[in-house]
């Protein structure tokens, strides 16, 4: 979105209130005074990280006061979010944070849905909606949100006790961003929750806001692979593998500190956002043509090995792509890869309108698919891009085409500069050098000589 012009705020939205949040906080007090987990509660080595810190840094918070008093542990909640969203001193618990980073994810803002209810945003919202007549109360006591034709039925947002419902936080928290002046929101949501969205604009309808410029992409939830096998995973019983050690396995693997964000980055964004998700992980760890990632971004190294070897051999460096150069690159295959880097912005372009990432990778795969092609082909026929060593006898260099060469690596370099950029959109490091593009080089070297 931004590469077409678009001004974008990354927004984290932390759920720290409600039930959830009260569970994770009574789960981290029973884990420091080792009882079992509350009933619904949560267990597992992040709540043992969680309970073993703060018995030592702050006991406080885990003194005897009754668990079901309300707001009894909102301080202790408070540190466990806090410690989750930050990472755990001295503990294999990264953070959410800082894991996001590492893999070249950053949000501007992460709000809070605590912080709306202790403003009174939530409240507010309802009054809105009341003065509106769009919320009614019930014979029981709850209050329910008139959905009208977009749902197929109310919506609670205030519960017979008085609590307030998650949707009641939805509500005020899309109507404080279009407070803040966003023209258009885009929430990312994962699929099951695909029947939350027709109340939800309606509710943005309801606080007077233009339903239109409110969408939800649903991601497809993801399925780890290991061996063939898909992995099971469970929030409540503790058995996960967080993306940190998905990442740091593919790091280790291949010996590269941006190996593991390279490639789950890619195998994200390589599916529409409505398509299944399944993450390879040993096809991750694996340096070669079978895995996508390595491929493409072989790809660009190749490209940057073939200017390395015309500077350190023949003194040539790739000149401006000019017109002129055109006359010189007949290959139908070099015209038809021009064409190619022509329909790049139209790509991009499409990408951001239609929130579809996945046309940029379809793109750059294409891109090295086509010049796997060509760099074969010129090989076949004998008219390598540079002068082959066998090639080179007496009186090669009179006979040399030394415009063709660098009309060649204008266009080589070109080629570069278009595939960077979308590795670059992606996310996705362009390396220079790779260990198969030097021994490829390398192996090309002796084979000619």
């Amino acid at each position: 979105l931004e590469a077409p012009g678009h001004r974008v705020t990354r927004e984290y939205y932390i759920n720290d209130f409600g039930n959830q949040v009260r569970l994770l906080g009574v789960s981290v007090l029973a884990a420091a005074r080792g009882e079992p987990p509350p009933e619904g509660g949560y267990g597992g080595e992040y709540v043992d990280a969680l309970a073993t810190y703060l018995k030592q840094e702050q006991p406080e918070l885990l003194g005897p006061r009754p668990d079901a008093a309300p707001g009894a542990r909102d301080e202790l909640v408070r540190a466990c979010i806090t410690l989750m969203l930050l990472g755990v001193p001295g503990t294999e618990l990264a953070g959410i944070r800082p894991v996001l980073t590492k893999l070249g994810i950053d949000f501007d803002v992460f709000s809070s849905e605590e912080a709306l209810h202790r403003w009174g945003r939530v409240d507010m919202a309802l009054r809105r909606l009341q003065a509106r007549g769009l919320v009614k109360a019930q014979a029981d006591g709850s209050v329910v949100f008139i959905t009208g034709e977009e749902d197929d039925k109310d919506r609670v947002v205030r519960k017979r006790d008085g609590a307030t419902t998650y949707f009641a936080s939805d509500i005020a928290y899309h109507d404080d961003k279009y407070e803040r002046g966003f023209e258009h929101c885009i929430d990312v949501w994962g699929a099951d929750h695909h029947g939350y969205i027709a109340r939800l604009r309606a509710a943005v309808e309801a606080m007077g806001r233009d339903a239109a410029r409110f969408e939800v992409l649903l991601y497809q939830l993801v399925k780890l692979v290991r061996n063939g096998e898909i992995v099971k995973m469970g929030k409540r019983r503790g058995t996960l593998i967080t993306l940190q050690e998905v990442a740091e396995e593919i790091d280790e693997a291949t010996g590269n500190p941006s190996a593991g964000r390279d490639a789950l980055r890619f195998f994200f964004l390589m599916r529409k956002s409505d398509s299944p998700i399944t993450l390879d992980v040993e096809l991750a760890k694996r340096q070669e043509a079978e895995n996508p990632v390595f491929y493409v971004q072989y790809g660009h190294a190749r490209l940057c090995a073939i200017g390395r070897r015309a500077r350190e051999q023949f003194q040539l460096t790739a000149p401006r792509f000019e017109a002129r150069h055109l006359a010189r690159l007949s290959h139908p295959l070099e015209r038809a890869l021009i064409a190619e880097l022509g329909r790049y912005p139209r790509v991009v372009s499409a990408a951001a309108e239609e929130r579809d990432p996945q046309k940029i990778v379809a793109y750059v795969q294409g891109l090295a698919q086509d010049f796997q092609s060509y760099y074969t082909q010129l090989k076949l026929e004998g008219d390598a891009i540079l002068p082959r060593a066998k090639d080179q006898t007496e009186g090669w260099q009179e006979r040399w085409d030394r415009e063709k060469s660098l009309a060649r690596l204008a266009w080589v370099e070109a080629l570069r500069t278009v595939y960077a950029s979308a590795l670059g959109l992606l996310g996705i490091e362009a390396p220079e050098r790779m260990s198969r593009a030097e021994a490829d080089e390398a192996l090309q070297v002796v084979t000619e000589q």
